[in-house]
């Protein structure tokens, strides 16, 4: 071990143990064990914030202020602030979805979604509804509706990207339903910030 202080575990399919510290990453395989750091291998720092392993075995490694690395068995690719989309070299968390799309959190920088071939759009559409609100489609191409309940009235509308910053915003008079035309953006995830009463 590089350093007792352990920030974040992970066993891959073949049950070696990756194990992320303060001092670097360790794998043991139950008999051997084996420390990679900015020294020997492709990190980018030694803080290791979080772990997460994909199904084709590729550990994605969060780092506490290089980033994030992914690790193949043989080769090491470095994502940061600088050469991707990624909105925080502080790393946090990472989760991967049943598509393979990682959900990097980060140190306010919030959330950001990698995907090596595209994000998926395989969802069927629908209308999100909270008590108050209904945005529909989902997936759009073109244009969102937004509805409120009656008495009820929207004063203006931003599309925000998972970086949190603001793409488009739209300004109303007071009504109830409305559509915000979004066939410029790019495909992604967006967040829908609508302002009302």
């Amino acid at each position: 071990m590089p350093d007792n202080n352990v920030r974040s575990i992970a066993i891959d399919k073949n049950g070696i143990r990756w194990i992320g510290t303060s001092q670097g990453l360790a794998s043991y395989d139950g008999t051997n064990w084996a420390v990679y750091d900015t020294t020997n291998s492709g990190l980018s720092d030694n803080y290791i914030r979080s772990i997460s392993i994909d199904e084709n075995g590729t550990k994605w490694i969060g780092t506490w202020g290089g980033g994030l690395a992914s690790f193949d068995g043989a080769n090491w690719t470095v994502y940061n602030s600088g050469n991707s989309g990624l909105p925080n070299n502080h790393v946090l968390s990472i989760a991967i979805d049943k598509n393979g799309t990682k959900w990097i959190g980060t140190s306010y920088g919030g959330l950001a979604a990698y995907n090596e071939d595209g994000i998926p759009f395989g969802i069927n559409n629908y209308k999100i509804k909270a008590n108050s609100i209904q945005v529909y489609p989902n997936p759009a191409t073109d244009c969102v509706h937004i509805e409120l309940r009656p008495n009820s009235n929207i004063w203006s509308v931003e599309i925000v990207n998972l970086q949190g910053r603001v793409i488009k915003k739209q300004s109303y008079k007071a009504c109830r339903k409305t559509f915000f035309n979004i066939s410029g953006l790019s495909k992604g995830f967006y967040i829908i910030k609508t302002y009302t009463d």
